[in-house]
């Protein structure tokens, strides 16, 4: 996600002006498995930090009537004004919580982390809601 989320406002627009068609854009967050795993370090974008090229994607595109869906974020990993499109799109078998997650008011709603997520590697800006 690192690699492309400097482009996500432009394809948004793109999206929101050339592909009327389309019934959801979907963003995904990385899964530390496989490929991911392998390219986590160039290419994990750590949206808990730093949400504002997704924010303005997302804006450009809701704008232009492009529904969004946030897939593999969990809810704290995202500005709360933005939670409301991040589903629990992470299957039970591969779902995991964090420590952190037992105090957390939104646990029942959020997606949650994959069972191979390192946090040691992972998001630095999480925290109950």
């Amino acid at each position: 996600m690192r690699q492309n989320e400097v482009n996500l406002p432009a394809l948004a627009s793109f999206v929101g002006t050339a592909l009327p068609f389309v019934e959801r854009w979907a963003i995904m967050q990385l899964e530390n498995i496989g490929f991911g795993r392998m390219n986590w370090d160039l290419s994990f974008k750590d949206t808990s930090t730093d949400f504002d090229n997704l924010a303005r994607a997302i804006n450009i595109a809701t704008a232009r009537d492009v529904p969004v869906q946030l897939y593999n974020f969990p809810l704290c990993s995202v500005p709360e004004r933005y939670r409301h499109l991040a589903a629990a799109s992470i299957s039970d078998w591969k779902n995991r919580q964090e420590l952190f997650c037992t105090s957390c008011s939104a646990r029942q709603r959020c997606g949650g982390f994959f069972e191979w997520y390192d946090h040691r590697k992972g998001f630095r800006g999480l925290g109950p809601i």
